[in-house]
């Protein structure tokens, strides 16, 4: 085995994507010294709700299936992949070294190392590579290649001194030693700051263009108590718009000239939505004009977008205890590149979802559903898995179906009692637009119309709804799978959709799955419905109870936390709404036909 020496500052290297320990610590330290109201207000920072809307969301199809890839990463046991066994005899020069360390030229390195000289200082204490794979000659690395590092450091500030440990892993491609093509980095930083250690863990990924990063990375950051994520988008003139979420809220959005912050830096919470604070070349300036100057040219700025044909590193398919890189062909790339953006099957593709394995339902004794036991296992395990593949039509067969059918499969009404309850919403500006549906029946019988026996059925159409100033606009997908009998559904019915929101709606994307028993038409016993909302990494559960006299009783929950019970028919509030939340004196308002009422008797009479 041979061991690299190199003289870099793997300790700063974070900074550039906002998730460095030493500056979380020195910011902290600030906080302390300087204001203990600070401190309050950055409390409500972090748990009062934050701002929603496209530019809070995550951008774009490609850097979803980055984090959900990184997501599944992190429940994994990584401490094998960090083991430096045996590597090859390959003594790097400088610029290689960097790269495999920081993702990054030493020139960058030392600008980061001037830019936080007044509030750090950093004595290196060890260094070392050892490359495990790749082609490596005349101290460069081309292709393929898997190596750890370590980093070992002393830092000291006016408010805290203490040692760092990091130990990494990249896997990615290489040419001329600098990355070209796809990467992937993990990082665990060991630290102990006036006697304290603790442990952060960073998982990194994106695509690099003769060592210049293009498109989206995306950088999934913490430990048991928090998490981060960070979306970098790549702009032109080396300029990167970067958003980022604090255990699953959204947090800041910022634009970097150079790595340094360079405009605006927006807070997402309610507390702080008002203060953003103006930046140049990473130094917050008194003033906002230089802001306000530059803020309509950065909104024209471009994307640099990765090559159409990069080496992808192979484990970004399915998350391995021991990843491979490889370099496409010219028959592979392109089946590769739609694998990543999209699934396509039927007449539609498919956004790249799926593999919500960090859902936390409430408790089955929570939900009080003699159901729960069945439905909470089966419906956790359909969005764990692969829900674009699910939601992808298979083959398909010529089946014109009658306005019932068609409305069972996408509404699980009959086109009356669709049309009524649509109709009914209308009259209280709620406004309901879903477009029309294309239906693929991959599996069952058709006859005149109608579907007969086991089925199963996928969907796609537009959905557009409104009220006041609120608007969600999204394209819904969804597969259904259960039994027609005379036309109507019968037994167990089993459905997962995707509602994919547009860039103008207001609402996030969701991702759910439910079970429910028909009979004759009619749902009966309790439905459950488990959501996954991955902008905020949030479980949602709606637990509805079908009465005989034609309403529905709703309890949801976020989070494990019961947040509303209600009574609805025809889509509209009839009977008692409660609000399960202290901070509204667990409110409870009495409606009838969606109109709230001055007493109580009616729902009283209604019951709940």
């Amino acid at each position: 085995m041979t061991v690299v020496k190199i003289g870099s500052i793997a300790v700063l290297v974070s900074l550039l994507t906002g998730c460095s320990s030493w500056m979380e610590e020195h910011e902290r330290a600030m906080d302390r010294a300087r204001a203990h109201q600070w401190n309050e207000m950055m409390d409500k920072h972090h748990n009062e709700p934050g701002a929603t809307g496209p530019k809070w969301q995550i951008p774009n199809a490609k850097s979803q299936s980055y984090l959900t890839y990184l997501e599944q990463l992190t429940q994994q046991n990584i401490d094998g992949l960090m083991q430096a066994s045996d590597g090859l005899n390959c003594p790097l020069d400088d610029v290689t070294s960097s790269f495999v360390m920081h993702q990054m030229t030493p020139e960058a390195i030392a600008r980061v190392r001037q830019s936080t000289a007044d509030l750090v200082q950093t004595e290196q204490r060890g260094q070392s590579i050892t490359v495990l794979s790749g082609d490596c000659a005349q101290g460069k690395l081309n292709g393929p290649v898997s190596a750890v590092y370590t980093d070992n450091s002393y830092s000291r500030t006016e408010f805290f001194s203490g040692e760092t440990q990091i130990t990494g892993r990249i896997d990615g491609h290489f040419k001329d030693g600098v990355l070209h093509g796809e990467a992937r980095v993990i990082t665990i930083d060991r630290s102990n700051f006036n006697g304290s250690w603790r442990e952060l863990r960073y998982f990194n990924i994106g695509v690099y263009d003769n060592g210049k990063p293009v498109g989206d990375h995306v950088n999934v950051a913490g430990n048991d108590d928090g998490r981060s994520v960070t979306v970098t988008q790549h702009l032109e003139q080396n300029r990167a718009l970067i958003n980022s979420w604090m255990n699953g809220r959204p947090n800041t959005r910022y634009h970097t000239l150079n790595g340094q912050i360079d405009g605006w830096m927006e807070f997402a919470s309610a507390v702080l939505k008002d203060s953003s604070s103006c930046y140049r070349a990473g130094k917050q300036l008194p003033v906002t004009a230089y802001c306000h100057q530059i803020a309509p040219s950065l909104a024209q700025l471009k994307r640099v977008e990765a090559p159409a044909d990069y080496a992808r590193v192979e484990s970004l398919g399915e998350v391995a205890t021991a990843p491979v890189s490889r370099t496409p062909d010219a028959n592979t790339t392109a089946a590769s590149s739609a694998s990543a953006e999209s699934v396509t099957g039927g007449t539609w593709n498919v956004p790249a979802v799926g593999f919500y394995s960090w859902l936390k339902p409430p408790s089955n004794a929570t939900l009080a559903s003699a159901n729960a036991a069945s439905y909470m296992p089966k419906l956790t395990t359909m969005l764990a898995g692969d829900v674009a593949a699910q939601l992808t039509p298979g083959s398909q067969q010529e089946c014109l179906l009658d306005a019932d059918t068609k409305s069972y499969i996408l509404f699980q009404l009959t086109a009356d009692e669709h049309a009524a309850q649509r109709a009914a919403q209308r009259k209280h500006n709620f406004d309901y637009d879903d477009g029309a549906a294309d239906i693929i029946v991959s599996q069952g019988q058709c006859t005149d119309g109608t579907i007969q026996g086991r089925f199963v059925a996928h969907y796609t159409h537009p959905h557009r709804f409104s009220t006041g100033a609120y608007q969600q606009i999204s394209d819904m997908y969804g597969r259904v799978e259960g039994q027609f009998i005379d036309g109507r559904l019968h037994g167990e019915l089993k459905r997962i959709w995707l509602q994919q929101a547009k860039s103008d709606s207001m609402a996030a994307t969701d991702v759910g799955a439910s079970l429910v028993q028909f009979n004759n038409g009619q749902r009966v016993q309790d439905e459950l419905q488990l959501l996954a909302i991955p902008n905020s990494r949030s479980t949602r559960v709606i637990k509805t109870n079908y009465r005989s006299d034609g309403r529905e009783k709703l309890e949801i929950w976020l989070n494990g936390k019961r947040q509303i019970s209600s009574v609805m028919r025809n889509g509209l509030n009839d009977g008692f709404i409660k609000y399960h939340d202290p901070a509204l004196n667990n409110l409870e308002q009495c409606y009838r036909d969606g109109v709230v009422q001055q007493s109580n008797s009616y729902c009283q009479q209604v019951g709940f």
